[in-house]
C-alpha cells in the first residue's frame, strides 16, 4: 500500500471514533484513487461532514474532483436531455432521429421514441413522453454511475478484473433497454429476424418440398 494513501486517510484521525486500524481499512478500500485526489477529497469531506464520512462519500467527492481536474463535462440533467431529444426528432424525423443521439440520452429516448411516430400523432402526449423519458434517463444515469464506481473499485484487483473480462466475453452481443409497465428498465437480448425463406432455399431437401414450404411462407 502506498504511504501517500495512508497519509491521506490519516486525516480522518481528526474524528474521535476512529483509530489507526480503521484508517488502514479506509486506505485499503480507497487505494485505487490517486493519492493527491484522495487527500483533497478527504479534506473537503472533513470540512462538510460532522461525522466520519463513509467510503462511498469520499469516492463520490474524489470523482467530482477528478472530473473537474480532467475537464470532463457534467452530464446533462434529464430536462435538458429531453430538449435535445425533441430538437433531434423535429430536425431529423422519426426514421433517422434516434441515430443522431448518443449514450444515455439515446438509450432513454428508445423507450419513448414511438411517441414521435407520425402514425401516433393523434395520441401524442408531450407531458407523458417527457415524464417517461426523464424517469428512464435518471435511472440510466444512476446505473452508469454505479457501474463506474464498481469498475473503479475493482480495477486494482487483478482477480476481479480478470473475472470481469471473462464475463464480458460471454455477454450477449446485442441488447437493448426496455421500460416495463411499472416504469423499471430492463436489458433484453435483441434477436435479428430469421430469414426463413433463405434457410428453406438452402436446405438439403427435395425441390417439391421446398416449393410447398415456400408457398406457405408467401
Amino acid at each position: 500500500m502506498k504511504p501517500e494513501i495512508l497519509k491521506a486517510t490519516g486525516q480522518l484521525l481528526i474524528y474521535p471514533n476512529i483509530d489507526n486500524t480503521k484508517v488502514k481499512m479506509y486506505a485499503y478500500m480507497l487505494e485505487d484513487i490517486n493519492p493527491v485526489t484522495l487527500a483533497e477529497a478527504i479534506k473537503q469531506c472533513i470540512n462538510t461532514c460532522e461525522f466520519i464520512p463513509a467510503v462511498a462519500t469520499i469516492r463520490k467527492k474524489a470523482a467530482e474532483i477528478s472530473g473537474y481536474v480532467n475537464g470532463k463535462e457534467e452530464r446533462l440533467i434529464a430536462q435538458d436531455a429531453w430538449e435535445e431529444v425533441r430538437k433531434v426528432a423535429s430536425s431529423f424525423g422519426y426514421e433517422k432521429g434516434l441515430d443522431e443521439l448518443e449514450g444515455i440520452t439515446r438509450l432513454a429516448a428508445k423507450t419513448i421514441w414511438r411517441f414521435f411516430d407520425p402514425r401516433n400523432c393523434q395520441s401524442y402526449n408531450e407531458s407523458a413522453a417527457m415524464s417517461q423519458f426523464c424517469k428512464a434517463y435518471e435511472q440510466l444515469v444512476k446505473r452508469e454511475e454505479k457501474r463506474i464506481e464498481i469498475a473503479e473499485s475493482i480495477k486494482s484487483n487483478g482477480l476481479l478484473s480478470e473475472a470481469r473480462k471473462r464475463a464480458e466475453l460471454n455477454m450477449p452481443p446485442q441488447t437493448e433497454i426496455k421500460m416495463l409497465d411499472n416504469g423499471h428498465l430492463v436489458e433484453v437480448e435483441r434477436f435479428e429476424p430469421i430469414d426463413l425463406k433463405g434457410l428453406v432455399e438452402k436446405a438439403d431437401i427435395a425441390e417439391e418440398y421446398k416449393a410447398k414450404i415456400l408457398g406457405v411462407l408467401k
